[in-house]
């Protein structure tokens, strides 16, 4: 397995959970839905993950948080640094493989990363 060259690193805490989902764009695949704001100060992509309540029950709910924590693991290189992340499992993605679920957060970081690259740090796409 392939080291990254960006950190990847937990958001802190639940107001800067909740600042991303207000100020940063947001990105629709098919089993997550990704908020991101740019975020140049810290060099880091800071993450945070969370799953739909309609996924199921919490054990089903945490194991789709370990699958999108280690998709976006895989993934970061494809976002770039200086990012604030937040990865919210659909419903639709319980049941499915961490392959599946990289591949639709490889594409949600490469239009984040458009997205962000093109100066629109903040606000819908």
């Amino acid at each position: 397995m392939d080291v990254s060259r960006h950190r990847l690193v937990s958001l802190g805490s639940p107001a800067e959970f909740q600042r991303v989902v207000a100020e940063g764009g947001r990105f629709s695949g098919r089993f997550v839905l990704l908020f991101a704001r740019s975020a140049p100060e810290t060099g880091a992509v800071r993450v945070g993950v969370s799953a739909s309540g309609r996924a199921g029950s919490k054990v089903i709910r945490n194991r789709l948080k370990r699958l999108l924590r280690e998709a976006s693991r895989r993934c970061v290189e494809d976002l770039g640094p200086g990012a604030d992340v937040v990865l919210i499992a659909k419903a639709g993605a319980v049941g499915h493989r961490l392959e599946e679920l990289e591949a639709d957060v490889r594409e949600l970081f490469r239009r984040a990363r458009d997205h962000l690259a093109a100066g629109r740090g903040s606000g819908p796409p």
